[in-house]
């Protein structure tokens, strides 16, 4: 793991155990359970990759990309929390999302002329398809409170994602670690309901996805490539009460 993440990591536990030390301490308001579903758009980042030739054989001459760039349209979202608020500062909660979003291009960084036998003139055939994602996360949440309404918040996650890309009719996906980070803005509508905004990022540890599928058979391998998406959700929660 590298040292970013293994910070990450590291801040994100200490964030999820402050809040059994708030708890202890005092805090405020009383500890209660709740939940929470949302909706919004999600905005993927390229998936980029690097190549590596593998045995290759052919009658004709061929030229090899350095690598590949796939890029998405913007997409959406859907998903909910479950948590447990302990004092008026601290939440945690587990959290599930999915999102999805249209393949728009793959660019090639190089020359690519590759001609197999099932593709003879060597062309690129981009990918079509969408992209989909269904991660769940562990968070810590800090609310920050102030007069009014208005109760705006930060807070991190770690977790898993199963990240599944559909190109030239075939199906690519595999479960990785995840992290995300967010903040955001509730607005209580009374004591027990609120509603509410969030910006979030999140990235992924590197996953396997071909962009060009079996046209380029044996001639090279993709290596493998990052996901990160930014969201912006709309939510309601509300305490079990």
């Amino acid at each position: 793991m590298s040292v970013g993440k293994f910070t990450l990591g590291a801040s994100v536990l200490a964030l999820a155990a402050m809040p059994g030390i708030a708890a202890a301490a005092g805090g405020g308001a009383e500890p209660t359970a709740y939940f929470s579903v949302g909706a919004g758009v999600t905005v993927p980042d390229d998936v980029s990759q690097g190549t590596t030739i593998t045995p290759f054989s052919g009658s004709n001459t061929f030229t090899l990309p350095s690598g590949f760039d796939t890029s998405f349209d913007t997409g959406f979202n859907v998903g909910g929390t479950i948590g447990y608020k302990f004092n008026s500062t601290w939440r945690v909660e587990g959290e599930y999302r999915y999102s999805t979003a249209d393949n728009l291009m793959t660019t090639v960084r190089g020359g690519f002329n590759v001609p197999t036998a099932t593709n003879p003139s060597g062309s690129l055939t981009p990918n079509s398809g969408d992209i989909s994602v269904n991660a769940l996360f562990a968070n810590a949440v800090l609310d920050i409170n102030m007069p009014g309404r208005l109760l705006p918040y930060i807070g991190a996650g770690l977790g898993y994602a199963d990240i599944d890309i559909s190109a030239l009719g075939s199906d690519a996906g595999e479960g990785v670690f995840a992290y995300q980070v967010f903040l955001g803005g509730d607005v209580s509508l009374d004591d027990h309901s609120w509603v509410g905004a969030r910006f979030n990022f999140m990235n992924t540890d590197n996953f396997a996805y071909d962009p060009v599928g079996p046209a380029a058979a044996g001639a090279f391998t993709t290596g493998k490539a990052q996901y990160s998406a930014f969201d912006l959700t709309f939510s309601y929660r509300r305490d079990f009460k």
